[in-house]
């Protein structure tokens, strides 16, 4: 007889474990699932971004601005030298 009831305590103690075991991992997912839902709408706004730079960049190389009058862009190597 005190070996039914070893073994009914034995029984219901492993699935209080388990069910314990199966909360925490249910809130786990919960919070991965709300994680990757964030990190998703980041990506979103990053890929948006970088699609805005890209077609910038697209555009600057299809339409080059002319070159300042009397001078270069490369003015900055002739710095402190004078012409006589």
């Amino acid at each position: 007889m005190i070996w039914v009831l070893v073994w009914a305590v034995l029984a219901i103690g492993a699935i209080v474990v388990l069910g314990l075991l199966g909360l925490r991992l249910w809130r786990q997912a919960k919070a991965l699932t709300r994680e990757l839902g964030a990190a998703s709408e980041r990506l979103a706004e990053v890929s948006t971004q970088l699609a805005e730079l890209a077609a910038a960049a697209e555009h600057a190389a299809d339409h080059p601005r002319p070159a300042p009058p009397g001078g270069s862009f490369g003015r900055s190597r002739d710095r402190g030298v004078r012409s006589h």
